[in-house]
Order: structure tokens, then C-alpha cells, then sequence
């Protein structure tokens, strides 16, 4: 009865991708689990082949897990499944990675893609946390070692996110994000493009070293350590007055203040009266969270009475009598601050609207747009606008017998990456003509994939 059940689960998935591609939307992969009954049972992967084949799927469309438990009662036998499966195309994941007790035998004779780990390396309190933690480092480290990506599973709280994330652990479910849901939930949740990613799980060997690397004194020397760390320091929390302990010169720097020295001793003194509870909270919850500390944004004044901006990361180290002491990083972000105000300045008073356009390594095309000053005309705000050109609902608003040709036309510039300028002919918010000037500079950037900055502004007729 297990594997009469699976096999109408893995069935009804197919059917689900197929129905979704023959609605022309974007297909994604989706899991499906297999159990040793299954593998017991059935020639796996000929059913899953026979399965691609009869709704025409591309196999990456289907991603078969096996939970760990199965690798214990036929060694062999999965070992010749997971080798057939990964054959045909097929990606396989272990499920529940670490549930049982043959795990680092099992990856030493399996090639496994990806590695999910199981929930309870998450389930940490005051008991065991420190210890946990560390087994949650070894694990992380071996699979970055042998280049298998890692699937964190169970994550709750912002706070088992924050401290994945500071692991290195990339991909990460549990109901912190969503819970199970009908498939027409799922549906409209992924109707959003911002929601979702096509490029797949990716990993790269190396990306990481062990900051314990750091403490040692025969690799690294002091000027090393501070450049490496950047602007950092120490401070004692006593009640409501907070001091700096000790610092580095690149925190001196960050800071730059020519008499600092007098600045060391109740530090709130120097900042504006709303931003001293902000920092009190946020050394208070690096207090609670030692194994994220708290982050957040604050801003100091200058000898000469402007404002400076600091984004801030406290942790939490120990208390010394009545002092509490933290460690904190230190980047002052003025000027991407005021860049920010700039930017939204220019979306107040701007007349035109100006976007990216980024050709994303699978072909598809994304639109982000910096500001727009067309709202008003178009009745349409920056993140609806995204929308309606990702999901080319915007496309409906151009004359029917315009579409065609300009659409073949731009995405000839594009695809060949040649400057354009067009008249769009449209309709704004109540349905009324509007015609749009389009111009398009192509700009190569490898990093962000940003080819095309475009401007949109109305025409003079």
C-alpha cells in the first residue's frame, strides 16, 4: 500500500507540471519522497523514466529524496538506484541527514547531490547549545568538503535563519517560511516572479574557511587581523551608559573624529535622543541571541553637528561585576544613506521612469525598476510595474496592432545587444491613449547581470 501511494503522489505531481506548462508558466522543480518500501518494491528508476516520458517533463522538473533510514536496510540495492537514478538525470537528495547512525559511511559510498539535514540539529536550548552548535559546524564543514550542497530543515525562528545563514548554510525550509499548503495556494504564491528562483541549487567548493583560522598567531599578524576584521570594538554596557572599551584603527577611521578620546565614556551623548533606546534594545537583544547578536542602524553626530550613519552588529561576550561586554562591527554607510534619499528624491520629482532590464543565464528577462515617475500616468506604483512586465500583463496595454512588431523589434535589440529608442503606443490609467518614448543603453555588467538601463518618458505630441 506505501509504494501504491507513492507512485499516485509522483503521478499527480507529473500531471500538476504538465498542466502548469501547458498554462504557459514557468515551470519549477518539486520534490517528491521516496521510502524503502519503494525501493524494495519497485525499479525506481524506471517508473520515474516512464513517468518523464508519458508527460513529456524534463527531468530536472523532479527531484527524488530519499530519507536516510532506507540506506540501512538494502545497502546495495540503494546504492544501484541512486547510481541508476542520477544516470537517467535525475537529482537525488538524502532526506533527514543525520536521523540515523550510518550517515558518514553512507556519504562515503553514495553520490548524493544534495544533502538535506535533519531538523533535530536545530532543536537547540540552554543545555546544549554551545554543543550543538559545534555539530552543526562539523557537518556543514564535511559537506562543503566533499561538494555536496546542504538543505537546512526545521527552521522555526528568525533566529535558527540568522544563525544558518551566518553558518553559510544557503538553502534552508520549515514553517518559518511556509507551512504545507493546497496546491492553489502554492499556485498563487509563485505567480509572484520576485518569489522565485530558476537558476537551481548551487554550491561552491572552498567558499568558506574556519574563522578560527584567524587566531592563529603564527599565519596572521595584528595588521592583518584588523584589515581582515575591519572596524571593529568593544564596549561595556552599565545600566543605561554604554562606553568604548577598546578599539582599532579601522574603527577610528570609520568614526572620524580628530579628539575620539573624549568620546569614549557614555557614547549615547553623541547621538540623537530617538536613537539611544534603539541601541539599548539592540544591545539588550544581543544579550538574548548570542548566537546572531543584534544588528541595526544608528546614527552619531559629528564636531561640526552633522550626522553620521553606522549599520552595527553587537554580540554578546560576557559580564565583568556590573558591566556587560559586547563586541561590535562598525560600517559607516553616509553615503549610501544619502544615495538612498537621493534615489527617492528623484522618484518624487522625476517625470520618466527608469529600469533595468537583466538577461538572467537561463534566457528569461527581469525588470527591476530604480524609480518611476510615470505612476501618476499609468496608475501603476515601482513594484506593480515590475510585476506587469514579468508576468507581461503591461504588454496588454499596447495597441494590438503595435504589439507584434515592437515586441520582436526590442527583443531583437536586445538579444544583440544594441541600443534602441522606440514609441510605444499605450494606455494609461483610464484606458486612454499614451504614448511612451523607450530608450536603451546596453551596459555590460558579468556580476549583476544588469544589461540594459532604460528610460521611459511620455511623448510630446
Amino acid at each position: 500500500m506505501i509504494s501504491d501511494l507513492d507512485m499516485y503522489i509522483w503521478e499527480e505531481v507529473c500531471r500538476w507540471q504538465r498542466s502548469r506548462i501547458d498554462g504557459g508558466h514557468t515551470p519549477l522543480p518539486v520534490s517528491v519522497n521516496v521510502s524503502a518500501a519503494d525501493i524494495s518494491h519497485l525499479d525506481l528508476p524506471a517508473v520515474f523514466e516512464d513517468l518523464i516520458k508519458k508527460y513529456a517533463l524534463e527531468r530536472q522538473l523532479i527531484k527524488i529524496e530519499i530519507t536516510e533510514s532506507s540506506y540501512t536496510s538494502n545497502t546495495a540495492l540503494v546504492k544501484d538506484t541512486v547510481r541508476s537514478l542520477r544516470e537517467k538525470g535525475f537529482t537525488v537528495l538524502m532526506d533527514d541527514f543525520g536521523s540515523g547512525y550510518s550517515s558518514l559511511n553512507m556519504l562515503n559510498n553514495l553520490n548524493i547531490d544534495v544533502i538535506k539535514l535533519d531538523a533535530q540539529f536545530l532543536d537547540l536550548d540552554e543545555s546544549n547549545e554551545k554543543r550543538g552548535i559545534r555539530i552543526l559546524e562539523s557537518v556543514t564543514n564535511m559537506t562543503k568538503t566533499l561538494g555536496v550542497p546542504i538543505i537546512a530543515e526545521g527552521v522555526e525562528t528568525e533566529k535558527q535563519r540568522e544563525f544558518l545563514l551566518d553558518l553559510g548554510c544557503r538553502y534552508m525550509q520549515g514553517y518559518y517560511f511556509y507551512k504545507p499548503m493546497p496546491t492553489e495556494a502554492y499556485e498563487a504564491l509563485i505567480a509572484d516572479p520576485e518569489r522565485i528562483d530558476t537558476s537551481g541549487i548551487r554550491f561552491k567548493s572552498n567558499q568558506q574557511f574556519q574563522l578560527r583560522e584567524l587566531l592563529d598567531e603564527n599565519i596572521y599578524s595584528d595588521t592583518m587581523l584588523n584589515n581582515i576584521l575591519g572596524p571593529c570594538a568593544f564596549y561595556s554596557l552599565h545600566g543605561d551608559g554604554v562606553d568604548i572599551v577598546r578599539y582599532n584603527e579601522q574603527f577610528y577611521e570609520a568614526v572620524d573624529i580628530p579628539n575620539f578620546a573624549d568620546r569614549l565614556e557614555n557614547i549615547q551623548r553623541f547621538m540623537p535622543k530617538s536613537d539611544v533606546p534603539l541601541m539599548l534594545d539592540l544591545l539588550h537583544n544581543a544579550v538574548k541571541d548570542s548566537m546572531n547578536g543584534a544588528k541595526g542602524i544608528l546614527h552619531f553626530y559629528k564636531t561640526n553637528g552633522t550626522l553620521t550613519t553606522f549599520f552595527m552588529h553587537f554580540y554578546y561576550l560576557h559580564t565583568e561585576g556590573e558591566c556587560q561586554i559586547f563586541y561590535g562591527a562598525v560600517q559607516n554607510i553616509t553615503k549610501l544613506s544619502n544615495l538612498e534619499k537621493q534615489v527617492t528624491l528623484l522618484a518624487r520629482i522625476a517625470a520618466e521612469t527608469v529600469l533595468f532590464l537583466s538577461r538572467m543565464p537561463d534566457d528569461t528577462i527581469r525588470f527591476t525598476v530604480l524609480f518611476n515617475g510615470l505612476e501618476a500616468e499609468t496608475g501603476l506604483d515601482a513594484r506593480t510595474l515590475e510585476q506587469s512586465l514579468h508576468n507581461k500583463s503591461f504588454y496588454a496595454r499596447f495597441q494590438s496592432k503595435d504589439t507584434p512588431s515592437v515586441y520582436d523589434s526590442l527583443r531583437y535589440k536586445i538579444e544583440h545587444s544594441e541600443a534602441f529608442t522606440t514609441v510605444l503606443h499605450t494606455q494609461n490609467a483610464a484606458g486612454d491613449p499614451l504614448d511612451l518614448i523607450a530608450h536603451g543603453n546596453y551596459m555590460q555588467d558579468n556580476t549583476e547581470n544588469m544589461n540594459y538601463i532604460i528610460t521611459l518618458k511620455k511623448a510630446i505630441t
